[in-house]
């Protein structure tokens, strides 16, 4: 045999099996990523919850229930009116929607509280009546729909205020409807 001949009689292109292993080792790698790049990501579906409750926490304290000859103060007949939904003029929120009047797309639930600390450690909602703060009142200082019961996952946002001559907390809870 020529030296020609040996080379070529060694050297050969892509046979059957070479070609049925690559794609078997192709399939494989599709099969893992499908099966599993969802499941990697899951974790990750609900992480905006807890910025979008900490950013409405900070507008609400810092801007929109702000009172401006306190720091960490609220205005008491701007938040009374915001969480009583009552109208009022000359605060920094419109009138209408929760969602709309903290900047919050639609698919978000938002709840908003104010609550004092009682003398046993338990923490109370705070009531008006009339829109104005009374112990005894029937409106509750709270607005937007109460805490789902199926389970779903709710990001909470909390932030210690000076209401009505004391400290308070105002607790902000978001979800997605």
């Amino acid at each position: 045999m020529t030296p020609r001949e040996r080379r070529l009689a060694t050297e050969r292109g892509q046979t059957l099996p070479d070609f049925v292993v690559a794609v078997g080792i192709f399939l494989l790698v599709i099969a893992f990523v499908v099966s599993f790049v969802p499941q990697m990501t899951a974790p990750y579906d609900d992480q905006e919850h807890p910025v979008v409750a900490d950013r409405i926490a900070s507008d609400l304290v810092g801007d929109l229930l702000a009172d401006p000859d306190s720091p960490s103060g609220l205005d008491e007949e701007c938040t009374v009116a915001f969480l009583t939904d009552y109208e009022t003029t000359g605060c920094a929120f419109e009138d209408g929607s929760l969602t709309g009047a903290v900047g919050t797309a639609d698919r978000y639930s938002v709840n908003v509280t104010i609550q004092r600390t009682g003398s046993d450690g338990d923490h109370e909602v705070l009531r008006a009546d009339g829109g104005s703060i009374d112990d005894s009142g029937t409106e509750r200082l709270a607005r937007g729909p109460t805490d789902p019961d199926d389970g779903t996952a709710i990001a909470t946002a909390r932030r210690t205020v000076h209401f009505d001559g004391a400290d308070a907390l105002l607790e902000v809870k978001v979800w997605t409807r």
